[in-house]
């Protein structure tokens, strides 16, 4: 079968169900080996707003979108790390030098299923590069700030990626990912504070919190300005 049929012949309850499926494979993945309740906690409200990104995306009818973010956000390395598995067999002592893990099979059969859809729909309908989306806003500003100074280049490279991508088809799937990324630096600073290391807490992560707390404002503010009018 040619790719670019590939989703014209599933039907879309199939793929709705099938992506039902890997959503809670990625839920599961993402907190599996969470001992501790606030880590726990962050990763699930994380993977759960990544998660109303992609369906939020799926619901407008923005496929290629939807299939993308959920495979570089959680399948990518799911599928990495099971090739690495794979490529690791000694043959000295005929033993895999990489730790195997039930997810790695199941999350790289995910990742093929969605690199197929995600190239099926982009021969489809093309890349539709909306640039009345992309406006220099305030939190545009204060929540590249935040990402760059948590995280070093090749990672904020990776969620300006997936925040284009998110953004250029719908704004709230973007705000839904910034939140989601926000979240983890005041989870940071409580897991220290209810662990009792409150004195091993530095002045940059206090600023970085407050930063944190602002962009989430921000975010709130613009979620309250989509959904007003849908409520009244």
């Amino acid at each position: 079968m040619h790719l670019k049929k590939i989703s014209q012949k599933l039907n879309i309850y199939v793929q709705i169900g099938v992506l039902a499926a890997l959503s809670i494979l990625a839920f599961v993945y993402e907190i599996y080996g969470n001992t501790e309740v606030i880590p726990a906690l962050q990763e699930s409200f994380t993977i759960l707003l990544s998660l109303a990104a992609v369906w939020f995306l799926f619901k407008e009818k923005h496929y290629f979108a939807a299939y993308a973010i959920l495979f570089l956000l959680v399948y990518a390395s799911g599928l990495y790390s099971f090739i690495a598995w794979f490529f690791s067999l000694n043959f000295s002592s005929s033993r895999f030098l990489f730790n195997f893990s039930w997810f790695y099979p199941f999350l790289a059969l995910g990742a093929i299923y969605l690199l197929l859809l995600m190239i099926s729909y982009l021969l489809n309908s093309g890349f539709q590069f909306n640039s009345q989306n992309f406006k220099l806003t305030p939190l545009i500003i204060a929540f590249s700030v935040l990402m760059f100074l948590t995280h070093n280049i090749v990672t904020f490279i990776f969620i300006a990626v997936v925040e284009f991508i998110a953004i250029n088809y719908k704004k709230l799937a973007s705000l839904f990912l910034m939140l989601g990324k926000s979240i983890v630096v005041p989870f940071t600073l409580l897991r220290l504070i209810v662990n009792g290391n409150i004195k091993t807490t530095t002045t940059g992560l206090w600023l970085l919190t407050f930063l944190a707390f602002y962009v989430i404002f921000l975010i709130v503010q613009e979620m309250i300005v989509i959904f007003k009018p849908q409520i009244n």
